[in-house]
């Protein structure tokens, strides 16, 4: 009887303890598919990211490429004081991203980057096959000798023409300047002229107001500019100063005319 319940507890014990390995075998590989499912999802998530990231980099650089070959002009932007020296960058420098003194070396580095960045293969960007076009354009008239000097010639061309533009503008505001400065003089001198004689002759009418050998009205005006009528005296002085820088003016015009 013994020796059959400890045969019974034994195989119990035996079964029982199967049943708790199979479960934390379960349990042990549930956790594990959950654990790689998650590692999945985030890596997934993380190539989506990459990719739009990629995708939006290159619709930049793209866009960049391409408004930089749209004209032969600085810009504004970048070469701001380049752009105020009447300087032409060229397009196809500016599509490189070097400058106009870049050597070959410097150039063919320059075209492979860019060209890697904005091959239609790698750059998912609709107008990135135009950008690489008008990199490889580029670098194929920069590599060559004569097609460079030609291209720099011209751009040295349109510099001269922007430079001679300005000066002719300049001139033009120049003498428009000095033709104002003329015309504000002239009327300035006009008024100063007629508000001298006008005080002149107050100061002659007044003059002839006298008590006892006093002349009590300019005495009586004197105060009354001083204490209240200081402007008066300013507008005097200042047409007083003008007309005496005319005549000076017109003093040297005689002096140089008998030279």
């Amino acid at each position: 009887m013994l020796n059959k319940i400890l045969c019974y507890s034994s195989i119990i014990f035996f079964l029982f303890i199967n049943n708790t390995l199979a479960q934390n075998g379960t349990f042990s590989n549930d956790s594990q598919d959950k654990t790689d499912h998650k590692k999945d999802g985030l890596s997934t998530e993380n190539d989506t990211a990459m990719a739009r990231k990629r995708s939006r980099d290159g619709l930049l650089s793209a866009k960049s490429t391409v408004h930089a070959g749209a004209d032969e002009n600085c810009d504004i932007w970048k070469d701001y004081f380049a752009l105020l020296r009447g300087e032409i960058c060229g397009k196809y420098y500016k599509v490189l991203e070097v400058d106009k003194g870049a050597d070959k070396a410097t150039i063919r580095k320059a075209y492979r980057a860019k060209s890697l960045e904005l091959h239609p293969d790698k750059n998912p960007a609709t107008i990135a096959l135009s950008a690489f076009n008008m990199v490889r354009e580029a670098y194929e008239c920069l590599s060559d000798d004569l097609c460079r000097r030609k291209y720099d010639e011209s751009l040295y061309a349109e510099e001269l023409k922007i430079q001679e533009s300005r000066k002719k503008k300049l001139m033009t505001a120049h003498v428009m300047l000095v033709a104002g400065i003329r015309q504000v003089h002239s009327a300035l001198s006009v008024a100063a002229s007629v508000y001298f004689r006008t005080t002149s002759a107050i100061w002659n009418a007044i003059g002839k107001w006298m008590i006892a050998d006093i002349p009590i009205g300019r005495v009586a005006l004197v105060l009354a500019i001083v204490t209240k009528l200081r402007l008066l005296l300013y507008l005097q002085a200042a047409s007083m100063a003008l007309l005496w820088f005319n005549v000076q003016i017109e003093s040297m015009t005689e002096n140089n005319a008998e030279r």
